[in-house]
């Protein structure tokens, strides 16, 4: 807040804390979704997360990247 509140002009201002806020609330409420479908799953299950591609693997190494990003959320 405190960088927000020192631009100057107050509709920018307006503008970028608004977007933030709503930000904000999209990120939590795509969280606790998350969280209530992992909850629901049943508990001798193990459960993954597994990093965000934005393409194809086009390499061994982009492979290993993704390897080295997976981790595990609930035993």
């Amino acid at each position: 807040d405190t960088m927000i509140d020192s631009i100057q002009d107050e509709k920018l201002r307006d503008i970028i804390k608004k977007y933030f806020a709503s930000s904000i609330r999209l990120k939590t409420e795509s969280q606790n979704l998350v969280d209530n479908f992992i909850n629901g799953i049943d508990k001798d299950i193990r459960i993954f997360a597994v990093p965000e591609m934005t393409g194809y693997v086009k390499s061994e190494s982009e492979i290993l990247n993704l390897f080295y990003g997976i981790r595990e959320i609930r035993r």
